[in-house]
């Protein structure tokens, strides 16, 4: 099929990608190949306030000389490892857990290794078997229930005698303690921000999959013949969705009003996936003009960065975002007239739908509650609590 003459005089510029763009694909190219690397998901203030929390027990103990209380430093780095996403009251009830057990876990440990190796080598499993059960019985508790272990094993490396092992608890309590308080009290991040940047990761995603489909232009699609990246972008989109709806349920004790905004994104973006989807089938198999598939892909990448731009924070709205979503949803309606392909077209109402969506006023279902409460006998399928880790 020939395109237009002024396509062919006149191909598609595009800017050099940006930073965040490059980031973005590299994070894609290592996360479809089993590698969990999302730049996007990097939180910079965590890592300060983890440096802080290890660097002022380990400044106690060089100054002090008192190295028995090194397993403080220990204990402050495992505490802030155990920061899972979800509410603030279960993120205090999983590190108050943390604490108290760790200390307990820590003591046990030491003191019942230095009863001889064959203890050490039943004790060391004994105290992981009993950690990793931790699961079934409180939810959301695999991050804690693996961290656990970990103290576990490395307590059993220190067998000491009983009050040396007391003194390495205590340590453990302190420095476990501090971390608590820090993380809850003196420095506190927004417990949001994981469903935020999940919710932002979507979006960028989808809008990296349009912007490749607006760069194919008149030319062949690559996914025509089977490559290594054959539907990168598909599995890409598909891995930050399921992030999204694993963080989702970890929220669902709090007010509907803080979550509407994300539920919103949610559909909106399996919406537009599947439309990208579709458009993306349309690309390979050359369905209808170039012109029209072009122009389609050029409408979905305006409409995701006006998409962005409207909600640079999804528990924050900016006030002017239904104004802009309205003016945009008129603008896809406008170009969906001009085209005459259906699929194409289809295509364009698909994105009108999510921008709605986005837009709307009706209620969306909230998200159901992690299977299996604190003091709780689950049923057997339910074992497995937390699906974000």
């Amino acid at each position: 099929m020939n395109a237009p003459a002024r396509l062919r005089q006149h191909p598609p510029q595009h800017a050099r990608p940006t930073t965040g763009a490059l980031l973005r694909r590299l994070a894609r190219v290592l996360e479809v190949r089993a590698i969990g690397l999302v730049p996007e998901h990097f939180n910079p203030r965590e890592g300060l306030r983890a440096a802080v929390a290890v660097g002022i027990p380990l400044l106690l103990v060089l100054t002090s000389g008192f190295y028995a209380a090194g397993w403080s430093i220990f204990a402050a780095f495992w505490t802030c490892l155990c920061v899972s996403p979800g509410t603030r009251a279960s993120q205090r009830r999983l590190l108050a857990l943390f604490v108290g057990l760790g200390t307990v876990v820590a003591f046990t440990g030491s003191w019942l290794a230095s009863w001889g190796p064959m203890t050490a080598l039943v004790t060391g499993p004994m105290l992981v078997f009993l950690t990793i059960m931790l699961p079934a019985r409180i939810a959301g508790a695999n991050l804690l229930a693996t961290l656990l272990g970990v103290v576990a094993v490395v307590a059993v490396g220190f067998p000491l005698p009983l009050h040396q092992a007391g003194i390495e608890a205590i340590s453990f309590l302190l420095g476990a303690g501090w971390a608590y308080a820090l993380i809850h009290g003196l420095w506190r991040i927004d417990p949001h921000a994981p469903l935020d940047l999940a919710t932002r990761a979507v979006v960028a995603r989808l809008t990296d999959m349009a912007a490749d489909l607006e760069a194919i232009g008149e030319g062949p699609h690559r996914d025509v013949q089977w490559h290594g990246a054959h539907g990168e972008h598909r599995r890409a989109v598909r891995l930050a969705l399921e992030r999204l709806g694993a963080l989702l349920p970890l929220h669902a004790g709090e007010p509907a009003g803080q979550l509407a905004p994300c539920l919103r994104a949610q559909e909106a973006g399996e919406i537009v996936f599947s439309a990208l989807i579709a458009l993306d089938h349309a690309f390979i198999m050359q369905t209808g003009s170039a012109q029209e598939r072009l122009a389609a892909a050029r409408t979905f990448h305006g409409g995701l960065q006006a998409w962005r731009r409207a909600f640079p924070t999804y528990r924050r709205t900016l006030q002017a975002a239904p104004d802009a979503l309205a003016r945009w949803i008129a603008l896809v309606e406008r170009r969906r007239a001009r085209l005459r392909e259906p699929l194409v077209s289809g295509c364009l109402l698909a994105l009108e739908q999510a921008l709605a969506t986005l837009n709307g006023a009706q209620e969306l279902p909230p998200p159901a509650p992690p299977r299996g409460r604190a003091g709780a006998r689950p049923a057997k399928e339910n074992l497995c609590l937390n699906p974000y880790l």
